[in-house]
This record gives structure tokens, sequence and C-alpha cells, in this order.
């Protein structure tokens, strides 16, 4: 039996590691959300709920901010 391994829909997941609007990565994100066949669905991963990264905090606790900044 023959199965149908054809994809109708390829998604791709678009981080943006800048909370700015006009950020680098944000436009080139729209741009080839503008430029991808019509196939292609884009799915924003947003990050403004996690913690802001600084090093001099970093330095100065333990726990998850050590974990997270690996």
């Amino acid at each position: 039996m023959a199965r149908n391994t054809e994809v109708s829909q390829l998604e791709i997941a678009g981080f943006v590691a800048s909370l700015c609007k006009d950020s680098l990565h944000r436009r080139l994100i729209r741009a080839m959300k503008k430029l991808a066949p019509a196939e292609f669905a884009f799915l924003r991963i947003p990050i403004d709920g996690l913690p802001l990264y600084l090093q001099g905090f970093v330095d100065s606790h333990v726990g998850w901010i050590r974990r997270f900044a690996g």
C-alpha cells in the first residue's frame, strides 16, 4: 500500500532575538514571508515574555539565570 508523503504546507518558525520593532532580523523575516511560496507558513516565536539578559546580573546571581546563560 502506497503512502502519500506529499507535504501540503511547510511551517517555518521565526525567532527574532530583539524587542526592537524595526530590527534587522524582524525585517528579514518579513521579507522572507513576502518572497516565500504560498505553501510556506511562518510561525512567530515570541520572546517578549523572556527575561532580559544582562551580563552583570548573571555574574551576581545563581539559579535559572546561569542555566539560561548556558
